[in-house]
């Protein structure tokens, strides 16, 4: 696999149009900048999202907040979307950082609900266990055995 590459924008620029608008392949649209194809379709999409400003060297995010990955995760399982594009469009580094938080997500330790104050999925969830114990020690010999 070709190393990074170490093209200008500018010249980004002119092989993504060469292979948009006049034919060229995309083959050989990375292989002029020796790059992967999937690395070109990664410029490509990026491209399209943010015009010549998304082909521009720019700092990696070190820290996406939870809103941002649920958002990006539903995007995706909603479909119609590839994770390449949902990739582009929020701005992350790659698609293994998206698959590892679809299956947070799927195992329910991605959450929207996050406060100062801790997560409120789990401040809920204590919440339901205290309400059921109170029922429970509320509740007759008879029916406490019947509902365990």
């Amino acid at each position: 696999m070709p190393c990074k590459t170490k093209a200008s924008p500018e010249e980004m620029l002119d092989q993504i149009a060469s292979y948009l608008y006049q034919g060229v392949t995309i083959t050989q649209a990375a292989e002029n900048l020796h790059m992967s194809r999937i690395t070109f379709r990664k410029w490509v999409l990026r491209y399209k999202e943010e015009g010549f400003r998304g082909l521009r060297p720019r700092q990696h995010l070190s820290y996406y907040s939870n809103q941002m990955k649920i958002q990006a995760v539903k995007e995706y399982l909603k479909g119609g979307v590839s994770m390449l594009s949902v990739c582009a469009k929020y701005r992350i580094s790659g698609t293994l950082s998206l698959k590892t938080w679809i299956e947070a997500y799927n195992e329910h330790k991605l959450t929207d609900l996050v406060s100062e104050g801790g997560d409120l999925m789990a401040n809920a969830s204590n919440r339901s266990r205290k309400s059921e114990s109170e029922s429970f020690r509320s509740a007759s010999p008879v029916d406490a055995i019947t509902t365990r």
